[in-house]
């Protein structure tokens, strides 16, 4: 079965060598199916990386080569650049025991997705994009990794029903 983890993360900035991840929103799937889906949170100056590791260590075995994650975010290199300078900060060098690379990146199916109904939205905000598509999105909750997270799937089941059709 395919493990999906789709991953929000909220920063204190952008640059991912000086900026820390202060909360990592995250929805696991096997499959079709919801499994977990949850928030780790810290306070500026404390490292999330030992809650993440965790989480990952109760989803894959990073030491079976076929157990990996398939890691799906919106604006995904973001993500995926500060993950991974997060496991380096902390001496971990196996990112890749983790994730298949390359990440999906939502927004390029979006965009694609656009581009080929010749559609031009006023800009690729994960808001616009949910009001666009018809998911109820509430303007005080954006940007908190739990709320973020859990439109980014509607969004991508969405994308993903419509690809069928």
């Amino acid at each position: 079965m395919t493990k999906r983890l789709f991953i929000d993360l909220e920063t204190t900035g952008l640059d991912n060598k000086n900026d820390q991840i202060t909360e990592f929103g995250y929805i696991y799937k096997v499959g079709k199916v919801i499994k977990k889906r949850g928030l780790i949170k810290v306070q500026v100056g404390e490292n999330i990386y030992p809650e993440i590791i965790k989480l990952l260590n109760t989803l894959i075995d990073r030491f079976n080569k076929e157990d990996k994650l398939y890691f799906l975010a919106y604006n995904a290199h973001f993500d995926t650049d500060f993950m991974r300078e997060l496991f380096l900060k902390n001496g971990n060098k196996f990112f890749g025991s983790y994730f298949y690379t390359p990440s999906i990146d939502i927004l390029q199916i979006v965009a694609d997705r656009m581009m080929s109904n010749k559609v031009r939205p006023e800009n690729f905000k994960l808001n616009t994009i949910c009001k666009y598509y018809k998911i109820p999105v509430i303007e005080n909750k954006l940007h908190s990794a739990d709320y973020d997270i859990n439109i980014t799937h509607e969004l991508y089941k969405i994308l993903k029903a419509k690809k069928k059709n």
